[in-house]
């Protein structure tokens, strides 16, 4: 990274108070932030290949409400020790995604399976996990809702946490078309399939990790082969690097 790990470090951390002095605005006694970004900045930053998820919204009731906790705490902590298994259907392809892209772009049959090698789990601490809209939502929310109930200076910060975490993949889960125009994605950096590329950031759109319409198998190895796929410009042309 063409920063100190001090300067990243502090980057983050006044983003991150940013981030909870604009949600107090929003947030209510039954409704609060739930805090998401790097999972461990320290193995994150040393990381040779940095990856960041951006899904649509964390969950904790049906109706909405909840939040008040951290989930980068969690995620570094017990769920990275294979201690928290809730809501299996979005982390474990995250989590075989990530270990494949991070261990020499493995594909899932290669992999250990992630009740035997602690090893899949630790994988969590390398990566970075936001959410497009910071309180709890519902279990399933259309776009159209989503683009109304965050307000554009919440969007300013989710774009402001792409850009300061200075990733090499960023990997969609039904998402992108939100943040496109935020990011100055246009036509000239359009790859196959709605996938971009620009400044020497991969970005994948893909559906939500969750999704049913193929295999878990084939969701991760989709992710690892495009990584690798253009692992020469987003390696060699990141301007972050």
């Amino acid at each position: 990274m063409n920063i100190s790990f001090e300067q990243f470090r502090t980057e983050v951390a006044a983003l991150q108070q940013d981030i909870r002095t604009e949600l107090k605005k929003r947030q209510t006694p039954n409704r609060q932030l739930i805090e998401d970004g790097i999972v461990n900045i320290d193995e994150y930053y040393h990381s040779p290949l940095r990856v960041l998820w951006v899904l649509k919204e964390p969950y904790c009731d049906k109706k909405g409400g909840g939040g008040g906790w951290n989930m980068v705490q969690d995620l570094n902590t017990r769920r990275a020790e294979g201690k928290d298994r809730g809501a299996w259907q979005t982390w474990y392809p995250i989590t075989y995604a990530s270990y494949g892209l991070l261990n020499g772009f493995k594909q899932y049959a290669e992999m250990p399976q992630i009740n035997r090698d602690p090893a899949v789990w630790l994988s969590l601490k390398k990566i970075a996990f936001i959410n497009f809209q910071k309180l709890p939502g519902k279990p399933q929310t259309n776009m159209a809702d989503l683009q109304k109930q965050v307000p554009a200076e919440e969007r300013a910060l989710v774009v402001r946490q792409i850009k300061t975490y200075r990733p090499h993949i960023v990997i969609f889960g039904s998402t992108l078309e939100l943040l496109k125009n935020d990011l100055g994605l246009t036509g000239e950096h359009e790859l196959e399939k709605g996938h971009c590329q620009k400044d020497g950031v991969l970005y994948l759109n893909l559906k939500h990790p969750a999704q049913l319409d193929i295999s878990r198998e084939t969701y991760v190895n989709w992710i690892v082969n495009r990584a690798k796929q253009y692992q020469d410009f987003y390696l060699k042309s990141n301007t972050h690097a």
